[in-house]
């Protein structure tokens, strides 16, 4: 596979390093999620698929807010990047949203992913969030087909969004998922470490990340977390 090479924004960068720091820093075992080498920020995409929210502009407002929604919308773009000839198939698509809870008529991108396989390959940050110690996040997984390259790509950013909630000294409220993509997202969380606490049970002392995963409309859920 020829692997494209592009130059990475200074955003992304800062926010690459920002989140292997805070994984070094609590020594979560997430290696597979946090391989952010090589991040190459693809080329001229098309950002219609945005559902009207505003998007690298530099003007949108910063959150900063107790409650705050972080929802990354999961999509195949395959013909995008056969069409800009980048030599990679497969490709994935995450568009990570921010907006207060109640408040989604005006998010605002915060992140872009691409990622094959399961891995990130490219990474853009047009925005920041402002959280204080404490705050409250709540992640939303929304996949466009229950394709396994897109539920790999739900569980990559699920880890990623989770880790960048604690680099801010914030609280993972929890994270929901569709209902159909429940158990695939579950099955690759756990093949990248992740742990699942039986009911009724209190999660070991050594557990550094632990966070509870529902599905949406339905009162399936798990706990997971990793050691």
């Amino acid at each position: 596979m020829t692997r494209a090479v592009a130059k990475t924004s200074k955003n992304s960068a800062l926010g690459a390093v920002a989140l292997l720091l805070c994984a070094t820093a609590l020594n979560v075992l997430m290696p597979a999620a946090l391989a952010l080498t090589p991040v190459v920020t693809p080329p001229t995409l098309n950002e219609s698929t945005t559902s009207g929210a505003h998007t690298g502009s530099g003007e949108a407002s910063k959150v900063a807010d107790a409650n705050l929604v972080l929802q990354a919308n999961i999509a195949t773009v395959d013909k995008l990047f056969q069409k800009e000839k980048i030599g990679i198939h497969s490709v994935v698509k995450a568009s990570v949203f921010a907006f207060k809870q109640g408040d989604e008529k005006n998010k605002y991108g915060y992140e872009r992913f691409w990622l094959h396989n399961g891995e990130a390959i490219g990474v853009e940050k047009p925005n920041e969030i402002e959280l204080t110690a404490g705050s409250s996040v709540s992640i939303q997984v929304i996949q466009s087909t229950q394709a396994l390259s897109e539920s790999q790509a739900s569980a990559n950013v699920i880890m990623r969004l989770v880790l960048d909630t604690l680099l801010h000294r914030a609280v993972v409220a929890g994270v929901s998922v569709p209902q159909d993509n429940f158990l695939a997202i579950s099955q690759e969380l756990q093949s990248r470490k992740a742990h699942v606490l039986p009911d009724g049970q209190v999660a070991p002392r050594d557990a550094h990340v632990i966070f509870q995963m529902s599905a949406e409309g339905s009162s399936q859920k798990q706990t997971l977390y990793w050691i």
